[in-house]
């Protein structure tokens, strides 16, 4: 699933989290390598995804999951 937009952009600008894009990285590579379908993405941005799509900073309203399994 997906971060809140502004949580994922704060995470994203501190090096303490850089480890966020590192696994999402793995996970695609690891997916196009044993042909395995990836959903979602801790982007939050690559769905259009705006702070009213979410409860708090991580838990998304049922939309989300809807979009992401469109």
């Amino acid at each position: 699933m997906a971060y809140n937009p502004i949580t994922y952009d704060l995470l994203i600008e501190n090096e303490k989290y850089k480890y966020i894009q590192i696994a999402e990285q793995y996970i695609n590579n690891f997916a196009i390598k044993h042909n395995v379908d990836v959903k979602g993405s801790y982007n939050p941005h690559k769905y259009e995804f705006t702070n009213k799509n979410f409860f708090d900073g991580m838990h998304g309203h049922d939309g989300v999951a809807k979009k992401i399994f469109e």
